[in-house]
């Protein structure tokens, strides 16, 4: 099998010809890209050289190209470049199939260095590879050289997916800028807190809600979601993943949020006529929708890992075309194994593949944790630290955001102990422990 096709290389090209920056803005893996056919190759790295220079051009005219081509290869000719490329419909790849059909090309591209390294390592053995006399080396030279040969080729493979062209990057910036979908920002509903944040939470980062038991981060992260939910009614689905409750009691306390009742009204139901009409309201601002996708999604699966988060997210992602954001309340309630490892490694595994999570689904993670005693021990009024975080692995390098809540009775304080995107400080909260709602009541910049 030689792992090409001519004809999806023919289609690729004519796309990149006829949407220019258009379709490089659509091919996820560009850097990566390779193509079988000498003239397909040697076409493709033209277009890439004149969308460089002129990175608004969303066509390309076969002259233009050929003149790049021409200055490493005088032999070819534009009747070579028309019989090959045309702009009739059943030649090109529309753009939302174009990355797909790119992947197919770098995965046979892959297919084919893996042969190639078969077939010389067979050589090789059958004493055919002048270069390489088998007769002269030892049973463990040969498994050395098979060795090398295949970490080569999972290296490569692992670092081309790994850079970028920073010109090409560069292009994606100012396009992404131009369209307004270069980072999204997720205002948490806190306007003090969204002053220090530059607007609030962004896409693609990890946030993490630091306190000790019972101070409400589960309670601060809730309040965030619907606020959220509230702001954005274009939102993709927000996932809530809780592991310490089920899910009855979370919609308890969001109505309680969003109605001012306390949980002994709500399971009454004796609301007061206004709390009825907040809670018929609060549905319509946060969990209405036309059918179409769900504005928030409850998770209370018992024994939920990991793995099963991210089979969750994946599967909401593919049905509605995104996710609005992430909670997962709380990280060191997440099973882990310990089998060779410490506490600590094993949560900051699980913080790392969150922060990927982000990254792949363009959307905010939150997820509280639990602070460790040190807090208490360096007495009443002291400020948390980032390392007050239990078993903190290195969640203090993964997170882009790391806020830590104390509270005394109704009074809390919010600490932004680190921000990759603002500033950090503290702010004064109130807590009304019967609506399970923090609010606002003045902020101090340090």
């Amino acid at each position: 099998m030689q792992y090409v096709d001519p004809s999806c290389e023919v289609r690729v090209i004519n796309s990149i010809l006829k949407y220019g920056c258009k379709a490089v803005a659509k091919i996820e893996n560009i850097d990566t890209l390779e193509f079988d056919g000498y003239i397909n190759n040697c076409t493709f790295k033209a277009s890439m050289e004149i969308l460089k220079q002129y990175p608004e051009l969303d066509f390309l005219d076969l002259g233009s190209v050929l003149r790049v081509i021409n200055k490493y290869d005088e032999t070819i000719g534009l009747s070579e470049l028309s019989r090959s490329y045309s702009y009739d419909a059943l030649n090109y790849i529309p753009l939302p199939m174009l990355n797909d059909n790119v992947n197919h090309l770098i995965e046979l591209k892959k297919k084919r260095d893996f042969s190639n390294a078969v077939k010389n390592l067979a050589s090789m053995v059958a004493g055919d590879d002048i270069n390489n006399n088998v007769s002269t080396m030892s049973y463990d030279d040969l498994v050395n050289k098979a060795a090398v040969t295949f970490q080569n080729l999972l290296r490569d493979s692992n670092a081309r997916a790994e850079y970028k062209d920073a010109q090409l990057v560069l292009i994606d910036y100012f396009k992404h800028i131009k369209q307004g979908e270069v980072v999204k920002i997720y205002p948490t509903g806190f306007s003090l807190l969204d002053n220090h944040l530059n607007g609030g939470l962004r896409s693609g980062t990890l946030n993490i809600i630091g306190a000790r038991p019972g101070v409400g981060k589960s309670a601060f992260s809730t309040n965030i979601i619907l606020n959220m939910l509230r702001n954005d009614k274009t939102l993709p689905p927000i996932i809530n993943f809780s592991l310490e409750m089920p899910n009855f009691q979370v919609m308890e306390r969001m109505i309680s949020t969003i109605t001012g009742a306390s949980g002994k009204k709500i399971q009454t139901m004796n609301l007061e006529p206004h709390e009825y009409h907040d809670l018929l309201q609060g549905n319509q601002e946060c969990f209405a929708h036309d059918s179409k996708s769900p504005r928030l999604f409850l998770c209370d699966k018992a024994g939920l890992r990991i793995e099963n988060i991210q089979s969750i997210c994946e599967s909401i992602n593919a049905q509605f075309g995104g996710i609005g954001a992430i909670c997962v309340d709380y990280l060191q309630l997440l099973p882990v194994n310990l089998r060779g490892t410490t506490k600590a490694s094993a949560i900051g595994e699980l913080s790392k593949t969150l922060k990927a999570m982000a990254i792949k689904y363009q959307c905010p993670v939150i997820t509280p944790v639990q602070l460790n005693r040190d807090i208490e021990k360096r007495g009443k009024g002291a400020t948390p630290q980032i390392s007050d975080i239990k078993d903190s692995g290195s969640i203090e390098q993964d997170a882009d955001l790391v806020l830590m809540l104390t509270r005394e009775q109704a009074s809390g304080r919010c600490y932004i102990v680190k921000n990759r995107n603002g500033g950090i400080g503290d702010i004064n909260l109130r807590f009304d422990g019967d609506a399970v709602r923090f609010t606002e009541s003045g902020y101090s910049f340090s």
